[in-house]
């Protein structure tokens, strides 16, 4: 049917359709009337049966209440008036039969409550129920407010049903009579409405047959058709003006093509003036990157020039400390130190951003521990800022894993130049570095380090400028803290290559907090306890310091230490503790503000008490008590107190523990006696006056026989004639540097098993790999201390010969 429906003609499908909606609305209709009619009679009945039953229920009172069966009977019986009652019960206060009368077409077992001549009623809440054909109703007999009984009727709906079935039957009767003169109606109407569009067909046919367009269909009505044939008329004369016009296109189209072709013309021709752009554009940016190549050249040339006198400088003062005695000296030599590693600070800056700005930032993953790239920060930047008199501390919101993987380097030169960035800005107060664990998922871990001052903050509107590379908040900003405005610009880029953010929170002359938000990688390495670490369970330990940060740093670093910490702010809670007989094992004591006669006293009373009194205090406090009150204190450690301090501290009353200060300065004793036992002739290939002598004078003074040469030519002159342990090669020199210089003592076997180690001011990424590829072993970035050529010449002069020592025992190679 669905698939012979869009084949039907409109006539036949006008026809369907309206006879269908038509057939459905009147069966809707009649379904609806039988269905209120039904409703309704049920109604009418129900109400009837209703008021009978509240009837005899108002005449069965006092036959109910007297027991008198007899009338009560006869007060049953005027439901016989109604056809439809099958039976009438009256029922006592126990719902049992009292009076009953019954019709003669009385079914006694038909859809009946009573059963055993009592009433079972199923649902209280009803007083009328239809079940099987029959409306069963209930009635309360009440006298005087009181139930007393129930009159009961039972009706029967079979004469319903069948005023129902005829009312059907009628309906029935009416339907068919409808539906029949709607389709003869519809079959008159359809003709005037088909009519109009079957001639309309008809032009359709002709005018595809025949291709004349002068064709109309002439039809005059204001109806939809009529629009339909004035629009297929509009269509048809369209039609043929378009086929009119044609012709007149077809005469006009050589005119188009020549025009068309004048246009192609002139198009090539812009396109060779676009291509000629694209070229000079192409040109433009070659020259650009050149210029880039150029520039990150001359950045790399100028740290190569900068650092190789900074080498020589810091090489030198390091030559003078050692062989100056008086003190006052020894501060100069201090001073120009401090002035020269912040002078190579700035340095490394501007090499670190010219790195980044070239693409060529390489970022390290290596395990290493958070805290102590803090605590050395604190170590190099902490005296300046108690010169100043701002209390600087570092502390932990909640556990950080002792070990991470990440860059070691970034992540301190980050934290060294926000806090270097607030001790600069801030002349009062305090400095707080918080780190925190803010998410974990998968293998990362993301750790926040907050950084917050005191200082003159920052101005809303130089917030976004901040942190622009060589910009400060205003232009008397350098003229009175001096600076490049590089280290925040630094920071910033440095933080997007590592994927994490750096956030500003500031008020004017209210301070300010920079948030560093990082991802790390968890490491396999376990957060076991050290030996140490285990003696230090149960030690108990107080912590004095008015400064609020100073002891609440203090107090969480020996807790994670083991210790059992309570802390105060001033001395009067110690001595009443003292009076109370409690005493620590360990007292720790911020000098600051404390009287020194005090502090001789409370040592005198620990003392005797068998505890222990530690200071702590900036490194010019340490001179002067050091020469005051020497028996007064067990210890002294600088402000702020670094978590290697108080193991150094904790060694001493706890020896043989394996704290990392120990074993470390321990190893470098050792390194240092090993290589002062034997003698090693080594070689310097350097061009510059000061580094050869700032290389010698170390040398010499380890006590090893030292040879010169300027450049590549004379190194292999050398080489030619002497034997070698160990040569240091700095890389960029006249007549040959030391890239040639490496490749040919290697292809010419000149010194095949001596180590040519790289001492070179080159820094940018891919020096070291050059260098190793020339045939190079080692690669030292300048300027080199001497803790490194300790090292570097114990690896390769002692270390390694040590390994190899029980392969040629046994005949191996």
């Amino acid at each position: 049917m669905i698939d012979t429906f869009p084949r039907l003609t409109v006539a036949r499908k006008l026809m369907f359709g309206n006879l269908i909606i038509i057939g459905i609305a009147l069966l809707s209709a009649s379904v609806a009337y039988l269905w209120l009619e039904s409703s309704y009679q049920r109604q009418n009945l129900s109400h009837a049966m209703t008021s009978q039953a509240r009837l005899i229920a108002y005449t069965s009172t006092a036959p109910l209440s007297f027991r008198d069966t007899i009338a009560a009977t006869e007060s049953l019986s005027a439901a016989h008036s109604v056809r439809e009652v099958m039976s009438a019960i009256l029922l006592d206060r126990e719902n049992k039969v009292f009076a009953q009368y019954h019709s003669q077409q009385e079914e006694t077992n038909r859809a009946s409550f009573v059963e055993e001549g009592r009433l079972n009623w199923p649902d209280p809440s009803q007083n009328t129920i239809y079940s099987h054909g029959v409306l069963h109703v209930l009635e309360p007999v009440i006298l005087d407010g009181e139930q007393i009984g129930n009159v009961y009727i039972r009706t029967s709906l079979l004469p319903l049903h069948e005023q129902q079935t005829q009312r059907a039957w009628i309906v029935l009767l009416i339907y068919l009579t409808a539906f029949v003169i709607s389709i003869l109606a519809f079959s008159r109407l359809q003709r005037v409405i088909t009519w109009p569009i079957q001639l309309l067909s008809r032009i359709v046919a002709q005018v595809a047959s025949s291709n004349d367009y002068s064709l109309r269909v002439y039809y005059r009505s204001s109806d939809e058709i009529g629009a339909l044939a004035r629009g297929f008329n509009d269509m048809l004369n369209e039609i043929q003006k378009r086929d009119e016009q044609l012709s007149a296109y077809s005469d006009r189209l050589s005119q188009e093509v020549a025009r068309q072709t004048a246009e192609l013309r002139r198009s090539f021709e812009a396109l060779n003036e676009a291509n000629e752009t694209i070229r000079e554009k192409e040109r433009s940016r070659i020259l650009a990157e050149s210029r880039e190549k150029a520039k990150a050249d001359f950045l790399a040339h100028m740290s190569h020039e900068l650092r190789t006198p900074m080498n020589g400088i810091l090489g030198m003062l390091s030559l003078l400390r050692e062989t100056c005695t008086d003190p006052e000296q020894l501060n100069y030599v201090d001073v120009a130190t401090e002035s020269a590693t912040h002078l190579l600070a700035l340095l490394d800056d501007i090499l670190d951003y010219s790195k980044i700005e070239a693409g060529q930032q390489l970022l390290e993953l290596r395990d290493f521990k958070l805290q102590q790239s803090i605590d050395e920060v604190l170590e190099l930047l902490g005296e300046h800022a108690l010169a100043k008199g701002v209390e600087i501390a570092s502390l932990q919101e909640n556990p950080i894993p002792q070990w991470i993987k990440g860059d070691p380097v970034r992540v301190k030169q980050l934290i060294t130049n926000l806090v270097g960035n607030a001790i600069k800005f801030t002349s009062e107060g305090m400095i707080r570095i918080v780190s925190r664990v803010v998410d974990r998922y998968d293998n990362l871990i993301w750790i926040e380090i907050e950084v917050e001052d005191t200082g003159i903050g920052i101005p809303d509107a130089a917030k976004e400028r901040i942190f622009e590379a060589f910009a400060q908040a205003d232009s008397s900003t350098t003229r009175r803290f001096g600076g490049t405005g590089l280290g925040l610009a630094l920071c910033k880029r440095i933080v997007q290559e590592m994927g994490g953010s750096l956030r500003l929170s500031s008020k004017e002359h209210q301070g300010s907090r920079f948030t560093l938000s990082l991802p790390f990688a968890t490491s396999a390495l376990p957060d076991t306890p050290s030996e140490l670490e285990q003696k230090l369970q149960g030690v108990v330990a107080q912590v004095i310091s008015p400064c609020e940060l100073v002891c609440q740093s203090l107090h969480q670093r020996l807790q994670r230490m083991g210790l059992d910490v309570t802390s105060h702010s001033s001395l009067e809670s110690l001595h009443q503790q003292l009076e109370a007989g409690q005493t620590p094992d360990f007292v720790f004591v911020d000098i600051t503000d404390t009287e020194m006669a005090q502090l001789e006293a409370l040592g005198r009373t620990l003392k005797a008490k068998g505890s222990k009194l530690i200071l702590t205090g900036s490194h010019s406090q340490r001179f002067a008590y050091i020469e005051s009150m020497r028996d007064a204190y067990q210890g002294f450690l600088v402000k702020p107190v670094r978590r290697k301090s108080l193991e150094a501290l904790f060694s001493l009353f706890y020896p043989g523990s394996d704290s990392a200060l120990s074993t470390d300065r321990d190893n470098l004793q050792t390194q240092r006696q090993e290589l002062a036992d034997q003698k090693f002739r080594l070689l310097v290939v350097e061009d510059n006056l000061v580094n050869q002598k700032v290389a010698k004078g170390r040398l010499n003074k380890m006590g090893h026989a030292v040879d010169l040469a300027e450049n590549g030519v004379q190194a292999i002159a050398l080489l030619e004639q002497n034997q070698y342990d160990l040569i240091f090669m700095d890389c960029q020199m006249p007549v040959m540097d030391g890239y040639q210089a490496a490749q040919i003592i290697r292809s010419r076997g000149l010194a095949p098993n001596t180590p040519i180690i790289a001492m070179t001011a080159h820094a940018l990424p891919g020096d070291r790999q050059r260098c190793l590829e020339s045939g190079m072993d080692d690669y030292l970035a300048k300027p080199v201390t001497q803790e490194v050529f300790i090292s570097v010449l114990h690896h390769w002069l002692i270390a390694r010969s040590q390994e190899s020592a029980p392969s040629e025992g046994n005949g191996e190679t």
